[in-house]
């Protein structure tokens, strides 16, 4: 009997995790949608796609971004206020 519970418990969660998929799903479409739309308007500022994008087709903007440079101080591994006390050269 205990594996008949347990196989009765294991069929509501993945039931439960069906409808979370799919409520997150709708989520995501949704989301897609409203970002489309703001592409899709000039007065939008920033959520126009680069001339080089196609439309819907953007970099992924999760990519490693150090902040930095490649012609910063910091990049380079030196302090960027060579009078700062704080920092040694």
């Amino acid at each position: 009997m205990e594996h008949d519970e347990q196989a009765e418990r294991l069929e509501r969660e993945v039931e439960k995790l069906e409808h979370e998929s799919e409520r997150v799903g709708e989520h995501i479409d949704q989301a897609r949608d409203e970002w489309e739309a703001k592409e899709a308007d000039s007065s939008v500022p920033g959520a126009q796609p680069d001339e080089t994008e196609e439309p819907g087709k953007r970099t992924d903007p999760s990519g490693p971004d150090t902040g930095a440079t490649p012609d910063a101080p910091e990049a380079a591994g030196e302090p960027s206020d060579p009078d700062d006390p704080g920092t040694a050269r």
